[in-house]
């Protein structure tokens, strides 16, 4: 399986709180999606994954339901949010609507004008065009990606130059995906032969994905590489 899980999300969620946010407030919201089925597994395995030396203030978990709407939303963040602390928001729901909804109320109220606040969200928040980007830079919004193309790359530019004169448009994220499967199996398959199982579980970057591939518990292989993308400074970094 090329395409990363919810256990490598999660494990890369995980790296991120440890690493940039170890003396957060963190607010966990549960959002079910259209099935009722939220997030409360993936959660709870991100919460066991938090390094247990890090200065984290405290961990707030809450369940949203859809009809609640605005009002329930505005006061579950006057009730979890902290003053004179970083406060991280973590939501692993896709649903777009609940994401527009909860960058508005993070961005709204004299409270939150005051408290520092930032985001960790689905990468699906990006596609939503009816956002103000000025909030999502605010909230510096930090996303995980299984792919992320970087134009300003010597690589990326030469295989973009290569893909217009061979099909006479832009190469879409599956372009770039069916490129970087080829040239990471096709590779090692060529180097390594009969031995190609083995040689796959190295960590490599491609040109807009990666690979970490390792067995799974089903018998199987699955990517366990993601990407990590930020809005800084007005820019997708």
């Amino acid at each position: 399986k090329c395409i990363p899980g919810s256990t490598a999300r999660v494990e890369k969620v995980a790296q991120t709180i440890n690493t940039l946010y170890p003396e957060a407030n963190l607010v966990f919201l549960d959002f079910p999606n259209t099935s009722g089925v939220g997030q409360t597994r993936e959660i709870s395995e991100l919460i066991a994954r938090l390094n247990p030396l890090g200065q984290i203030q405290s961990i707030s978990r809450f369940q949203v339901v859809a009809h609640e709407g605005d009002l329930k939303l505005d006061s579950i963040m006057d009730l979890a949010l902290k003053d004179s602390v970083m406060n991280l928001v973590i939501t692993l729901t896709e649903d777009k609507v609940f994401l527009s909804t909860l960058v508005g109320v993070l961005r709204g109220g004299s409270k939150r004008d005051s408290t520092g606040v930032r985001l960790i969200v689905s990468s699906r928040i990006m596609d939503i065009n009816t956002l103000d980007f000025n909030y999502l830079n605010d909230l510096q919004v930090t996303m995980t990606n299984n792919n992320f193309v970087d134009y300003k790359d010597l690589s990326t530019k030469h295989f973009i130059e290569s893909y217009r004169k061979a099909y006479l448009e832009e190469p879409s994220k599956y372009a770039f995906q069916g490129y970087d499967v080829g040239m990471f199996f096709l590779g090692k398959l060529w180097r390594s032969g009969a031995y190609f199982d083995r040689s796959i579980q190295t960590e490599t970057r491609m040109l807009s994905t990666g690979f970490n591939i390792q067995p799974t518990g089903s018998g199987g292989y699955e990517n366990q590489y993601m990407l990590l993308t930020r809005v800084l400074d007005y820019q997708l970094v």
